[in-house]
């Protein structure tokens, strides 16, 4: 019993001494980072086209059919606050974290 616990003690340390090793040679010092390296203009295109998709085009339309349709401001609003709900459970979860608990939908 007692040589069972001391051979692996023994390989542990081994495993645990050799990982660390590898650790330490796989973090070793590089060449010293350069900085970023300006964007060219495909990129800046794209960026733009990301940022009007996704937040100016479903403002324009829900405010669109508030115009076009008068009875139309409850679904409108409807189609906002789903909107929002989507982006909520982002914009209060703490460090970056998701956590279920800050949802709206379960307070």
């Amino acid at each position: 019993m007692l040589k069972d616990i001391l051979i692996g003690n023994i390989g542990f340390l081994v495993l645990a001494a050799a990982l660390m090793g590898w650790a330490r040679w796989r973090t070793r010092p590089g060449p010293l980072f350069t900085g970023p390296c300006p964007v060219g203009p495909a990129f800046k295109g794209w960026l733009i086209n990301i940022w009007l998709v996704g937040l100016v085009l479903p403002v324009v339309l829900m405010g669109l059919g508030v115009v076009l349709f008068a009875r139309g401001m409850g679904l409108a609003l409807g189609v906002f606050g789903a909107w929002l709900a989507l982006l909520q459970p982002g914009m209060t979860c703490q460090g970056g974290k998701h956590d279920v608990k800050y949802s709206y939908y379960h307070m």
